[in-house]
């Protein structure tokens, strides 16, 4: 265009020079008529050039477009199309005058000696042209100033619509504003929430923590108990051998009764044979009466020495039973305390192996548990940063494309906003101070009451004082009176007693009277005296309460005055706020700055921290898995361990079963042994009772046999018992401190009823701790079922809490698009406004004056406007990735179709 516009000025120049060569300078004069109407119509030429074309369209251009390609373009364009249409048609003017002065010059050229005149018709046709091409354009100018004035009423209706409007805009920004403020706020709440969240989320993990130590705890008691079982075990073994060494001794006592019942018959049946060879030797027997009779006698001293020995070989023969079984028992409970002992040993170490591993799986499940939360911080941070680096994407894009548009934006709005902020920190200023002020004034109203009340006091306390000296005076004047009034007494008795002296023989009822009288006047006296004492005490305290007063009043006002150099200090304080506000305002302008190059440096970091991203998803994935795997082992073990507490409490109550069943056994075992004793005390008396000489000495040699016998098995058992002594003794003098020794034949009976008290004692003490046991863990599930619902409903408050967050960030977003939204139709009514006053001073000229033509290419416009709105939803259906840029078209098609 500007080479357009000067290509036309330099041929009206060469014409104009092209027309001086050609005339001659003898006609110089008669041409002075043309050269003024040359200069006017130049001069018009310039005049619509210099409105069109003197200022740069291409800055205006450049400037506007810079600020809003997207909605100025079609307006510039729409300014150069009427230019270049003015153009044309001042060119074709021009080409029409300059037709005619070619054909002038060729005349002039051709006929150099013809001097043209007024009248000459060329000259007249001339004329008459440029007249009539003034006139047209005098018209034209007409018009286009009637049509720019009704545009510019047109534009000042519009200006004042759009002043309402920013007006409104303005009001809506301080509104967002505000409601920014509250988001702020509202996000400060959540914040405060989420803390809180967190603080109950840690005091459940420490309720779980000393859950945890807690069952650790009743684990080791368990195992105590267990120990305890594993004793009882033993014992209860022990026990099943005993009675088992007495039902073979039962067996064997069985049999011997069998085998004396035998012997019982064939002693019966030979005692019937025996009668019959005592009836045919009767005759044969009275014969040997006398040496039976001696035998008899042999035979009785005989049979006492035989039942002497056979009491003598029972007794040794149940006390080596007794001590056969007792010394075959001990060596058992040796060796099985021995067993014991190792027993002990393996299941100690074993325990401590256990605990060992129960304590470091105990450790490793903390730490899974502890890893699981980092884990599950990690995923949750890994959601926030992934979120967070779409956000930081998204705004990136945004701001790269905001960029341009704000930097223009940010110097024009600075100046307001740091203005708009002066003038807020003024206005707080300025009610902080008046606040002060009023305080101030409070305080100073409150201190002039104060002063005036301790003025009031101190009269009062002078006054008192006033009154305390005068009492004191009438006090001293009273103590004189009382003295003067004691010595006239003193004098009075004298008198008295001088008086009696004198009237021995006259009455004594006058000075009995005088006595009564001066009695009656001396209580007076000290009745009056101790009124004035209680009234100088009550005087005395009203003194000490108004000192206190005084000085609490005295107080007050030194605490007031400290709190007015508090404030004069705040004052200070305020003022060099003041002044430091001040400067934070310059500092935010160079913060500014410093932002724009931190933004350049993020992206660069956040593409170096892509790669970063991608590695650390990769190691939380592998630590999810592998944290996931040792969770299912933890799980199993811990299934495991709770099937084994079943299994130990099915074991206790099958215990408390056999121990039961043991006691009655051990009952009908004692009244069996009772009722051995009587059978084996019975056969002795029956045995004692028969006796004929035969069977006696039959008897006799059988226990001869038997006795013989029995020394060989006393040998054997004396060397055995010998044996078990020593290694009795040795047990005793390891085990015990003191030497105890067995005293009688029930002692390893009293040891074993012993035994099975303390074993009593011990069942009823596992069966209380037991029972405490179940009332823990039932008291434990019932904390674990608490700490799983509050830690449900932490979980359920977290995901209100994310919910509502993410709400918030939504509607953050969707208000700020609206934002963005509402400054670009500012922006463009505020370019709007702009062309309507570079119209009004005249910068452009209208290219179409007819409103048919208007509306025609209005009507076009709209068409393409609606074709180009159809296009870019078909592109924002088909490419959902440039929703954002797509909707910020569509918002600007619209607001131009609107």
């Amino acid at each position: 265009m500007e080479n357009n516009n000067y290509k036309l000025s330099d041929e009206e120049k060469s014409i104009h020079n092209e027309i001086e060569n050609d005339i001659p300078l003898e006609d110089s004069n008669r041409f002075r008529s043309i050269e003024p109407i040359q200069d006017v119509e130049t001069l018009s030429v310039q005049n619509e050039f210099e409105h069109v074309f003197i200022e740069d369209p291409n800055g205006i251009m450049s400037h506007q477009s810079i600020q809003y390609p997207d909605s100025n373009s079609d307006l510039v364009e729409a300014k150069s199309e009427t230019s270049m249409n003015d153009s044309e048609s001042i060119s074709k003017d021009l080409e029409s005058v300059n037709s005619e002065i070619t054909s002038i010059n060729k005349e002039t050229i051709n006929n150099q000696m013809i001097v043209l005149e007024p009248d000459n018709p060329i000259m007249m046709r001339f004329q008459n042209r440029l007249k009539q091409h003034l006139l047209k354009q005098k018209e034209n100018i007409k018009k286009e100033l009637l049509t720019q004035e009704g545009i510019v009423r047109l534009k000042q209706n519009e200006k004042s619509s759009l002043i309402f409007e920013v007006n409104n805009a303005t009001f809506r920004v301080e509104n967002q504003h505000s409601l920014l403020g509250e988001f702020h706020r509202m996000k400060l709440k959540l914040e405060e929430a989420k803390e809180q969240v967190e603080t109950y989320i840690t005091q459940g993990k420490c309720r779980y923590n000393e859950i945890s130590t807690k069952t650790t705890e009743e684990t080791k008691k368990l195992t105590a108990l267990k120990r305890k079982l594993d004793c009882g075990k033993v014992l209860l073994n022990e026990l099943i051998k005993y009675e088992k060494e007495q039902e073979d001794s039962f067996t064997k006592f069985n049999q011997k009764k069998s085998q004396v019942k035998q012997q019982k018959k064939k002693l019966f049946n030979e005692h019937q044979k025996q009668t019959l060879l005592l009836m045919s030797l009767k005759q044969e027997i009275m014969r040997l009466e006398e040496y039976s009779k001696q035998l008899g006698e042999q035979a009785e001293t005989k049979y006492n020495e035989r039942e002497l020995l056979n009491q003598i070989v029972m007794d040794n023969s149940t006390d080596l039973d007794t001590i056969n079984e007792e010394n075959t028992k001990i060596t058992l409970l040796w060796n099985d305390v021995l067993i014991h002992i190792q027993q002990q040993d393996k299941s100690f170490q074993n325990i401590k192996n256990n605990f060992h591993y129960n304590h470091s799986t105990q450790e490793e499940f903390l730490r899974n548990y502890d890893l699981t939360n980092v884990s599950n911080k990690l995923k949750r941070e890994q959601i926030i940063l992934q979120n967070s680096f779409k956000l930081c994407l998204e705004e990136f894009e945004n701001l790269k494309q905001k960029y341009s548009k704000l930097i223009q934006m940010i110097e024009f709005q600075q100046q307001n906003l740091n203005q708009v902020l002066i003038e807020l920190l003024l206005v707080g200023i300025e009610k902080n101070l008046s606040e002060a002020i009023l305080k101030l004034e409070q305080f100073r109203n409150t201190s002039y009451n104060l002063e005036k009340n301790i003025e009031e006091n101190t009269k009062r306390l002078n006054e008192g004082e006033i009154a305390l000296s005068a009492l004191d005076s009438e006090l001293k004047k009273i103590y004189t009176e009382i003295r003067n009034k004691t010595r006239q007494i003193d004098t009075e008795s004298k008198q008295l007693e001088t008086f009696k002296i004198r009237m021995k023989e006259g009455t004594d009822i006058t000075p009995q009277m005088q006595i009564k009288q001066v009695r009656h006047t001396i209580n007076d006296v000290e009745k009056e005296i101790d009124f004035i004492k209680e009234s100088w005490i009550q005087k005395q305290n009203q003194n000490v309460k108004l000192l206190d007063q005084r000085n609490k009043q005295f107080n007050e006002i030194n605490d007031v005055c400290k709190y007015i150099s508090i404030l004069d200090t705040k004052n200070v304080k305020i003022e060099l706020e003041i002044v430091s506000l001040s400067k934070e305002s310059d500092n935010f302008k160079r913060i500014l700055a410093n932002l724009r190059n931190t933004i350049m440096k993020l992206g660069e970091h956040f593409n170096e921290n892509k790669e970063k991203s991608t590695q650390l998803l990769n190691e939380n994935e592998w630590m999810q898995c592998s944290h996931i795997a040792e969770l299912k082992e933890n799980e199993r073990q811990c299934q495991e361990h709770m099937t084994r507490l079943k299994s130990l409490k099915n074991e206790l109550g099958d215990m408390k079963n056999a121990y039961a069943e043991k006691l009655r056994e051990s009952r009908s075992w004692d009244s069996k042994v009772q009722s051995i004793i009587e059978m084996k005390k019975e056969i002795q008396k029956k045995e004692g009772d028969s006796g004929d000489i035969d069977v006696i000495k039959n008897e006799i040699h059988r226990m001869q046999i038997r006795e013989s016998q029995l020394k060989k098995n006393l040998e054997i058992i004396m060397l055995d018992l010998e044996t078990c002594i020593s290694r009795r003794e040795m047990i005793y003098n390891k085990a015990a401190a003191k030497d105890v020794r067995l005293k009688g034949k029930n002692e390893a009976r009293q040891k074993f009823v012993r035994k099975m008290d303390a074993l009593r004692l011990n069942i009823k003490k596992i069966k209380m701790e037991c029972k405490k046991l179940d009332r823990i863990m039932n008291d434990l599930e019932h904390s674990k079922m608490e700490l799983e619902s509050k830690i449900a409903y932490a979980d359920d408050r977290l995901n209100e809490v994310h919910k509502n967050i993410n709400d918030l960030i939504k509607n953050i977003e969707d208000i700020c698009a609206t934002k963005t939204k509402n400054i670009h139709n500012l922006s463009y009514k505020q370019s709007h406004a702009k062309l309507l006053d570079e119209v009004k001073e005249g910068k452009y000229r209208l290219l179409i004056q007819n409103e048919s033509k208007m509306n025609e290419v209005f009507e076009a416009e709209r068409k393409k406007n609606t074709e180009l709105i159809s296009v870019a939803e078909a592109l924002k259906n088909d490419f959902p990735d440039l929703d954002f840029q797509l909707t910020h078209l569509l918002d600007i098609l619209k607001t131009i179709e609107n």
